[in-house]
């Protein structure tokens, strides 16, 4: 076996890190759905996922893609840093007034499109809120693309802490959902305020150091990729949008509790997604295009091992899940988590965003996601008409992301030259899907045996299936030795510096 490049190896490390730091607040952040559904009836905890549905388009529309433009402008522009980063606070400032104006004068139409009177009331929040959001979170990607992840790490890590702490102690505190999104609004304030100083600290910006021809350069880049993030928002809430519309807060409080991430995939997923971005634009400048492939390859390999595992167990012990995280009173969104379980797999190709924007292959992202936008308001809606109701939508949405990215990862099979057969760890693939089965399978066992004791059985099987999955992929050489050992050294370093 030939052993992995440095390269690789740092890639493997700053994932681990940035993953223990976001793991290392995930034992919070859980709690809060948790916390949130036993204190409040079905029609605030819907308003609470409505209001981050829209903040998360807020995010999209306000940024106008200038966060993924730095990962791509970072690395061609470096004697241009400082004004690299005043052209994106100034854009984002402009955008953030004009977002502004249109959620403020448009508050009673959105409140209606979303079947809650009472969103009107909390709608200044959510302005406040989701624009300072938005300019705090450019400071992981700042971290990042300066390869600080154990800075990117503590900052996610601390600020997910006092997010959970501020959301709970509130909720218990106040029993009002007004009062909880407020105390989350000026803790975001605080972020923003922290970033600024950092951002002024290293880059010093300053509107005289506006650059016109480098802000020409990334509009013609974000552009089209504005545009396809606006529509990727679509296509991946398309969904929510929809029984939103046409289904009540209370409705959609059962559908959200269906579709709820997990936090520790959630957790993988993103520690992988701006790393790669940054590999691989690093990558594509040095036209190094088989390394592309490789470190695709592998983190597909590795995120696999998280995505499919966690499907099996999802799907197999949704109706548990639902019942003991969330109680009976969501027990309809067990078979909506068992679909959505099936969607996991599509996590492990994160990097396929990353590889297009590498190549500056944004105009075929807003094409592709155009198309598929479509595609999935036909097939959702055909299901719904067929009275097949939430359940409709969640297998159209499931169908139409399948497709999604097979048409994407043809796309960058072709930019990057190699056959069907390379592309994809084919192998690895089906030996996980093979462990998932055999794991799921004895896990069943124990459950039934303990059916009469839920949190009891629910926990023998998820530790029953944790020890059969972990200890095939150990046989079966899906995690590399080598792997093994960077995982082992970084933990007897953090023990160490306990000491």
């Amino acid at each position: 076996m030939k052993p992995k490049s440095p390269q690789q190896q740092s890639l493997t490390l700053e994932t681990l890190i940035i993953m223990c730091g976001k793991a290392s607040a995930m034992l919070f952040t859980i709690l809060i759905p948790i916390v949130l559904v036993r204190t409040f009836n079905k029609a605030d905890f819907g308003l609470y996922k409505q209001f981050f549905l829209v903040h998360y388009f807020a995010s999209v529309f306000i940024q106008m893609a200038m966060r993924n433009g730095l990962y791509y402008f970072y690395f061609r522009a470096r004697d241009r840093l400082e004004a690299l980063m005043t052209n994106t606070l100034i854009v984002l400032t402009i955008s953030s007034l004009f977002f502004a104006f249109l959620m403020l004068a448009g508050g009673d139409l959105i409140s209606r499109a979303l079947n809650n009177p009472g969103f009107a009331d909390i709608m200044l929040i959510l302005v406040l809120y989701a624009i300072c959001m938005t300019f705090g979170e450019l400071w992981e990607d700042v971290l990042i693309i300066e390869k600080n992840s154990p800075k990117a790490a503590l900052r996610v890590s601390i600020f997910a802490i006092v997010d959970a702490a501020i959301t709970i102690s509130i909720a218990y505190a106040y029993r009002s959902m007004r009062m909880v999104l407020l105390g989350l609004t000026l803790f975001a304030v605080v972020k923003l305020f922290i970033f600024l100083t950092y951002l002024y600290r290293h880059y010093k910006p300053h509107p005289r150091k506006f650059d016109h021809s480098l802000l020409h350069q990334q509009i013609i880049y974000t552009m089209p990729l504005y545009g396809s993030s606006i529509l990727a928002y679509l296509q991946k809430r398309l969904d929510k949008l929809l029984v939103s519309f046409i289904f009540d807060p209370m409705i959609f409080a059962v559908y959200a509790v269906g579709t709820i991430q997990i936090p520790v995939i959630k957790i993988f997923r993103q520690s992988a997604t701006s790393l790669l971005a940054r590999v691989f634009s690093e990558q594509h400048s040095e036209e190094k295009f088989a390394k592309v492939v490789t470190t695709w390859n592998n983190s597909i390999r590795k995120l696999s091992i998280v995505m499919i595992g966690a499907m099996f167990f999802l799907a197999a012990f949704s109706t548990p899940i639902v019942n003991l995280v969330f109680t009976r009173q969501y027990s309809e969104a067990a078979l909506i988590l068992a679909i959505f379980a099936t969607q996991l797999p599509l996590d492990a190709l994160t990097g396929i965003d990353a590889i297009l924007r590498a190549f500056n292959e944004t105009t075929f992202m807003l094409k592709a996601n155009i198309y598929f936008v479509l595609l999935g308001l036909v097939l959702m809606l055909g299901f719904v008409w067929a009275d097949l109701g939430v359940l409709g939508i969640a297998l159209g949405y499931t169908l139409s992301s399948y497709m999604a990215h097979a048409y994407k990862v043809n796309r960058a099979r072709k930019l990057l030259n190699v056959r069907w057969s390379k592309l994809l760890p084919w192998y690895d693939l089906l030996l996980l899907v093979l462990c998932g089965l055999i794991g799921v399978s004895a896990a069943l066992l124990p459950y039934h045996l303990m059916a009469p004791y839920p949190i009891l059985a629910l926990g023998l099987a998820a530790a029953c299936y944790a020890v059969i999955y972990l200890t095939l992929l150990t046989v079966m050489n899906i995690v590399r030795p080598n792997e093994r050992s960077v995982f082992k050294d970084m933990i007897r370093r953090r023990l160490e510096r306990f000491r």
